[in-house]
């Protein structure tokens, strides 16, 4: 199949500016027996259509907590999540998730775990084959439909796991550390894969991450986030990172290490500065 022919493929100068995701005044609260929890304080987010948006922050910033409150697993406590204009309160086709973990069913192949969602939205079985023969040759795993979970690596499974998020089309892709457990390699290859992917397709990308190179290899804006509870302390537009330049050249770029330290002395303050403890 050729790139101009692939049914997900939509060049970026070909898509309108759009509000993808809009988060106004977002808090989040855990209530338990003895005291209630506050995950996120007053978020405001706007993520335009075909961005690539790292959000950076330590372990138990609210990261993930803001990631599954866009995809609508959970409910916020005040405020309002809009998804294309649109008032956003469950999981939607449009917004596709992949988690730190694949968590594939083991018992069905790569092609069968990338046609699940599709089966369950009922689409005819001729017709989410063929989708699923697609993501799997876009993300370079066609010679490895007919393997169960246990015969692949832990970044094949990563794969699949991105294959299944893309199959339903999704507008929106939420990734939570996908990469986190996975060797330097095979790190650098999926986030190699996953900026063709957005290259390729438009799509607006939120990806979750604590490792600053990936967010500045990744990300065309950073969010960084202190807690608890969770709050948004800073949101950079990133040079290093343009539908121009190829991946491999934001390591040599001349102000990679200037803005490297800078975020890295941000998130140590923050994790320091009383401030950010929980009252």
């Amino acid at each position: 199949m050729t790139e101009a022919a692939h049914p997900f493929i939509q060049p970026a100068e070909d898509i309108a500016a759009a509000e993808a995701v809009k988060l106004e005044d977002i808090s989040l609260i855990y209530p338990s027996k003895t005291a209630q929890s506050e995950v996120l304080r007053r978020i405001d987010l706007t993520i335009e259509e075909g961005e690539f948006v790292c959000v950076l922050g330590p372990s138990g910033c609210g990261k993930t907590s803001l990631l599954k409150v866009i995809a609508g697993y959970e409910q916020p406590s005040a405020g309002t999540v809009s998804v294309f204009e649109r008032p956003h309160g469950k999981p939607h086709p449009e917004v596709g998730v992949v988690f730190q973990h694949a968590n594939l069913f083991p018992w069905l192949t790569v092609q069968r775990n990338t046609e699940f969602g599709l089966k369950m939205s009922g689409l005819p079985k001729a017709k989410r084959k063929q989708v699923a023969e697609d993501v799997l040759e876009q993300v370079g795993l066609s010679n490895y439909a007919s393997l169960l979970p246990y015969q692949l690596s832990g970044g094949m499974k990563q794969r699949v796991a991105i294959a299944r998020a893309l199959a339903p089309q999704p507008r929106i892709l939420l990734l939570d550390e996908p990469f986190a457990s996975l060797d330097a390699l095979t790190r650098e290859a999926l986030q190699q894969l996953l900026r063709k992917l957005w290259l390729q397709t438009g799509k607006t990308i939120l990806f979750i991450t604590h490792d600053v190179d990936e967010a500045l290899l990744l990300g065309t804006r950073i969010i960084t986030m202190q807690g608890s509870p969770g709050r948004i302390h800073s949101d950079i537009a990133n040079p290093l990172n343009s539908r121009i330049e190829p991946f491999a050249s934001g390591r040599k770029h001349p102000r990679f290490a200037e803005l490297r330290e800078s975020l890295v002395r941000s998130l140590r303050t923050q994790q320091h500065d009383p401030a950010s403890t929980q009252q």
